[in-house]
């Protein structure tokens, strides 16, 4: 199945040292170029191991079998080595850009998918020829050339990136760069050998070979320059891109170089210049001695004046001799700003006249100020450390406890009033106003609670509402009265039912409300029968008596719609409201009977008595009240002289 050659052997030599780079290089995966380059050196790893099984496998489709694994690792580790080459030179905005990533990886991919299912199109190898000592040629196909066309164009893009990295940074830096220059070009000669089918044996690719000595030059640049641990274009680029102001001077105070910032503020023609000159802030500092750390703050005298942290720090050579000086100036004027405002805000809060505590997430205080001790009694020792609790009355119900603490922690203010106890067992109120303090993420720090001392309004209000509470029962107890007095004037006494005075107020009323509705409206008026002799015989208490039997009569068998009233003496009068003439006729027909046979007990003697009635009906009889009211008076006046104890309607 296997056969070693000294090709496969050769080859596998070279798969063991891009192992052992491939492991040593993925301990410094923490950077971005540093994963890239890992990865790319497993890509690598598996080109080799592949290239040197298929040396060494026996049969075509083992052969090439390996030669697609191979396709696999070259094609990832090409891609991968583009990826590292654009990160190492700081050129990391395309990667982060989803185009750049595509550009980058299509190609390979494809030429993957290509390699993988070439036994249906034939375009990757068209056929096999079998060569001396277990080789197998490979005879491309129409595609072959454009892979091996993109695969040339990405090791140029490679040369470019690294080409441009050592054109920066430092020594060291550069020689990175170079380092890795060399390494791609031991490879990429013998490639071409191979396409240009120049010396050599037939069918036989020695660029995995030479990957050896690649593999050893890269080790020694991971152990030798640290080439992943440090990146110098990135740190370059770091310190161009610092907010921080950067200068380097010499011992005579001359610019050697300069950061963009510094640029920025000053000017990138500056480098040469004597730094003094240039800038009468720094002069001062500058006359210190050169081996000296200095360290101040700087502020300009213009209206609009700014201020700068600013660090003078030597710069020594290997011998420990001072050969210069990097001034570092930050600009701390908004920090200014912000200390200036804190103060005011500190100055503030001590000087106000409302209570105001701060507390810790736990609710712990950790602040109260000066009107929160005159308030309370309590000293800022007495207090700090210590819940809120020790100024609770007990008094507050836990519920608004409750409402307070599920408003603030969802980060909400919560306002409410609160009654409080002070050291010395006073009772106060407060209207208090807690809000959370949130971090730039939206965590709870703190809570600041802002309280004002609302006493003696509460006792205002206190005293208001029960002033209010006693005008409230007093005007009530006034309508009750008035209530009282109306039932009076406009009720009978005796008999409790509307008397005359009533009558008069509602009886228009009863009559428009007939003629808006086209309805019939009958008047009954009725009387004892010889009532005096009542009164005579029996006393007025059993006059009295026959009044109100009658009244309840009356009640009992009246409708709420209708009226009926004490007419006056005896007299007694309803309103049927919608009763048509024989309607009422039988309705006085019924109380005249229901009336008869009544007896009042009366001082243990027995009474019968009778009743008169008259009726008259709207608009039969009249189209006004009093038309009506006077004929049906007249119909209860033929009653009484026609034999009493009946019922007589007008008649013209």
């Amino acid at each position: 199945m296997f056969i070693l050659t000294d090709i496969s052997i050769a080859i596998l030599i070279a798969a063991v040292i891009n192992l052992f780079v491939l492991v040593t290089s993925w301990r410094r995966k923490r950077s971005r170029s540093g994963l890239y380059f890992a990865l790319g050196m497993l890509g690598l790893f598996i080109w080799t191991l592949a290239s040197a099984l298929d040396y060494a496998a026996v049969s075509l489709e083992l052969k090439i079998l390996f030669a697609k694994i191979e396709a696999v690792g070259y094609h990832s580790a090409l891609a991968l080595f583009v990826m590292f080459a654009f990160s190492y030179a700081g050129n990391d905005a395309w990667l982060e850009r989803n185009w750049g990533k595509i550009l980058i990886l299509s190609p390979s991919v494809s030429s993957i998918l290509l390699t993988l299912t070439n036994e249906l199109h034939g375009w990757i190898w068209a056929g096999f020829v079998k060569s001396g000592n277990n080789v197998v040629v490979f005879e491309h196909g129409r595609v072959f050339d454009w892979v091996i066309l993109y695969g040339y164009l990405f090791i140029i893009i490679i040369f470019v990136n690294l080409w441009v990295a050592s054109r920066k940074g430092s020594r060291i830096a550069q020689r990175q760069a170079r380092t890795l220059m060399l390494v791609l070009l031991f490879p990429l000669a013998t490639n071409l050998l191979y396409l240009l089918d120049i010396g050599g044996i037939e069918g036989v690719d020695w660029t995995t070979i030479t990957f050896s000595v690649s593999g050893l030059l890269i080790l020694r640049a991971l152990y030798g320059t640290n080439l992943l641990d440090i990146v110098p274009i990135a740190r370059d680029k770091l310190i161009s891109s610092l907010s921080d102001g950067m200068i380097v001077l010499d011992l005579q105070n001359r610019v050697i170089d300069i950061n963009q910032t510094a640029a920025g503020m000053f000017s990138a023609n500056m480098i040469g210049k004597d730094l003094a000159q240039v800038s009468p802030l720094a002069r001062t500092l500058l006359e210190q001695p050169p081996g000296k750390e200095i360290r101040s703050e700087v502020v300009t005298d213009e209206a609009d004046r700014q201020y700068f942290d600013v660090l003078i720090s030597p710069l020594y050579d290997g011998n420990r001799s001072v050969i210069g000086r990097l001034l570092i100036f930050r600009d701390i004027t908004e920090r200014k700003k912000i200390e200036t405002r804190l103060l005011q805000l500190e100055q503030a809060v001590e000087q106000s006249p409302a209570s105001v505590v701060i507390t810790d997430r736990k609710g712990d205080i950790t602040y109260v100020n000066p009107s929160f001790k005159a308030l309370t009694g309590y000293t800022q020792g007495e207090v700090v450390g210590k819940n809120p609790r020790i100024i609770q009355s007990g008094e507050t119900p836990p519920e608004v406890y409750q409402d307070m603490w599920q408003t603030i922690l969802s980060g909400k203010p919560w306002r409410g009033e609160l009654l409080n106890k002070k050291k010395n067992g006073d009772l106060y109120w407060e209207f208090e106003v807690i809000a959370p303090i949130l971090d730039s993420e939206g965590n709870i720090l703190n809570f600041i609670s802002v309280k004002e001392d609302i006493t003696e309004r509460k006792h205002a209000e206190d005293a208001l509402r029960q002033a209010n509470q006693k005008l409230e029962k007093t005007l009530a107890e006034i309508e009750a009265l008035q209530a009282v007095l109306r039932e009076q004037a406009i009720r009978d006494s005796l008999t409790q039912m509307y008397n005359r005075r009533f009558l008069n107020e509602t009886i228009e009323h009863e009559f428009h409300t007939a003629d808006r509705l086209s309805q019939p409206l009958s008047l009954i008026l009725l009387d004892i029968d010889h009532f005096k002799s009542i009164n005579d015989s029996f006393g007025h208490s059993a006059g009295d008596a026959c009044l109100v039997m009658l009244a309840n009569l009356l009640k009992e068998h009246t409708r709420k719609s209708d009226v009926a009233c004490r007419y006056g003496g005896e007299e007694f009068l309803l309103a049927l409201q919608g009763a048509s003439l024989d309607a009422a006729i039988q309705h006085a027909e019924k109380l005249r009977i229901l009336f008869s046979n009544l007896t009042i007990a009366h001082e243990g003697r027995e009474i019968k008595a009778t009743i008169s009635l008259g009726v008259a009906s709207y608009p039969a009889h009249g189209r006004q009240y009093s038309e009506v009211i006077s004929k049906a008076d007249k119909a209860l006046y033929i009653s009484k002289n026609t034999g009493r104890n009946r019922v007589t309607v007008w008649s013209e």
